[in-house]
């Protein structure tokens, strides 16, 4: 975040493994200014706590701009950005809430500008909103301006505006169509000091209000003579859940076969003849959050698949390859438990097209085998079993299955799913007082386990008004876990710096998800690579 001048420059680093125990270790640290020059370091410190916390007294004339901190450890090293610049802390923050997003029917624009003093009384004053379109772009014939819409308000802490969109409509042409965005500035002076500061805001608008569409975590290949599952997301277009849905979702398939090969054997250019038929269509419930789980019953001379689904006008489609396997054996794995937490257990299910005698199961966790065992198959094709969930496997495990047939090959299938409890220690904070004046003292009460080691940090909210986000936050620790991919089996630690959070090995991000994620493969060796096994 930007520093005042001759003040010091605070900071504040850790590193940890993904189990999330805190390394004590030596640390390099390194400072630069914004011509990349070395300006401070300190070389294989540390702290008996594994939270090292220091700081850097800045010149009387500093270099402006953004300065950046490295630390080095264990041979991963993490950087962090913060601004040295000439400022006045603001007095008050603009805002302004318009829809999260609009329809290319809409004739006028509606919102609020506010207005609020750090310490939450309104402003008064005067605004100056402006709207224009993301970008311009003269038409032909066209010799007048930039189209925008200007208002002029007064502002008693907020004010309420609509703003015609007819402006925008050049030459019986609507220049506000699906995939546009109108900017929308306000600018508030305040009527005592007359010091103006500005807020900002868009929209995006949209031929529909709804939208559906198939996840793109579902796999991409399916396995012939078993379900396929997949997740199809029904929302407005701000990614909200639509609620007391009147329509359900249709799922229309079409299935492509390979007609048999004529006799004699044709000739070199002969190409493999297909056919299709559609089989019957499946209608599904939209629950209120949007989420509609899908299976499709494949045939077993499927050898490829189109999905279509619809939502009253609305259309998505998806098609899906045949997974390769030299025998035609095939394993689905599903899970059949909800909610998962660390000390319940985890129902499976294991659809089979021949009959299995043993399988063997392993599952990971931030990049390591938490859980491993074998399942007795009975000689069936359907193979219930259940594992223990533990905190290892928070906030994301993936399980692998799978058996080896007598001629070598391997018959695998793999999914995902989300575990609470990421934390064994649980952290709370409490003040004595929700409001206080200057000079006040405020009691803060904290409870944690015993012997932890508590680090704090108290930050004015002006300073957050020009720039935030180097705070640690628990949805941040749980999404750099979910990042690590299973198919790495480092365990090198991740940072915790300057207080944002550090990236080791991030492959992708995700957000707590209530379904498994069935990830398929087009065989058993994309399956395995995920889990650093290979097939043999």
């Amino acid at each position: 975040m930007p520093h005042m001048l001759f003040i010091p420059v605070h900071f504040r680093a850790f590193a940890m493994y993904p189990n999330l125990t805190v390394i004590d270790s030596p640390m390099d640290i390194e400072i630069y200014d914004p011509n990349t020059n070395k300006i401070k370091q300190w070389l294989h410190v540390r702290d008996v706590s594994g939270v090292l916390t220091n700081f850097m007294i800045m010149d009387t004339q500093p270099v402006l701009g953004d300065w950046k901190i490295k630390i080095i450890t264990h041979g991963r090293s993490e950087e962090k950005i913060f601004t040295v610049a000439h400022y006045v802390l603001p007095k008050f923050e603009v805002s302004i809430e318009v829809p999260s997003f609009g329809l290319a029917s809409d004739t006028t624009l509606q919102g609020t500008v506010k207005a609020t003093y750090t310490y939450g009384k309104p402003v008064k004053g005067t605004v100056k909103l402006r709207a224009r379109l993301d970008y311009w772009y003269r038409p032909w014939r066209y010799n007048g301006s930039e189209p925008m819409v200007e208002l002029s308000l007064n502002l008693d802490g907020e004010s309420k505006f609509t703003l015609p969109l007819s402006n925008f409509m050049i030459n019986n042409r609507n220049y506000i169509t699906s995939g546009r965005s109108l900017k929308v500035e306000a600018n508030v002076t305040e009527s005592l000091t007359h010091i103006t500061l500005s807020g900002k805001d868009s929209v995006k608008f949209y031929s529909h209000a709804e939208k559906i569409e198939f996840l793109q975590s579902n796999p991409n290949t399916f396995k012939p003579g078993l379900p396929y599952t997949a997740y199809m997301r029904v929302a407005r277009q701000d990614d909200t859940p639509v609620t007391g849905a009147k329509s359900s979702v249709v799922v229309h398939t079409t299935v492509t076969y390979q007609l048999p090969e004529p006799s004699p054997t044709p000739k070199y250019y002969y190409y493999p003849q297909t056919k299709n038929y559609a089989i019957t269509d499946r209608s599904f419930t939209v629950p209120d959050s949007g989420v509609v789980p899908i299976q499709v019953d494949i045939p077993d001379n499927a050898t490829s698949i189109s999905l279509r689904a619809t939502y009253g006008t609305l259309s998505s489609y998806k098609t899906l390859s045949k997974s390769y396997s030299p025998s035609e054996s095939y394993i689905q794995l599903f899970l059949r438990s909800s909610h998962l937490k660390a000390g319940s257990g985890a129902n499976f299910e294991i659809q089979s097209t021949q009959a299995v005698t043993s399988l063997v199961y392993q599952v990971l966790s931030r990049g390591v085998i938490v859980a491993a065992g074998t399942v007795n198959g009975g000689s069936k094709k359907t193979v219930p079993f259940s594992i223990s969930v533990n905190s290892k496997m928070a906030p994301n495990a993936r399980i692998v299955v799978y058996y080896v047939r007598t001629d070598g090959e391997i018959v695998t299938d793999s999914i995902s799913f989300d575990v609470e409890g990421v934390f064994d220690n649980q952290v709370s904070i409490s003040f004595d007082n929700t409001k206080a004046k200057p000079g006040d003292s405020v009691n803060v009460q904290i409870t944690a386990d015993p012997m932890s080691v508590v680090n704090l940090l108290a930050v004015d909210q002006s300073v957050l008004l020009l720039k935030s986000g180097n705070d640690i936050t628990q949805s941040q620790v749980v999404e750099e876990l979910k990042s690590y991919d299973t198919k790495h089996k480092s365990i090198s630690p991740f940072f915790f710096g300057g207080g944002g959070i550090g990236i080791a090995a991030r492959k992708r991000r995700m957000i707590w998800w209530p379904y498994p994620t069935y990830y398929g493969g087009s065989d058993a060796s994309q399956i395995f690579s995920v889990k650093t096994l290979n097939e043999k």
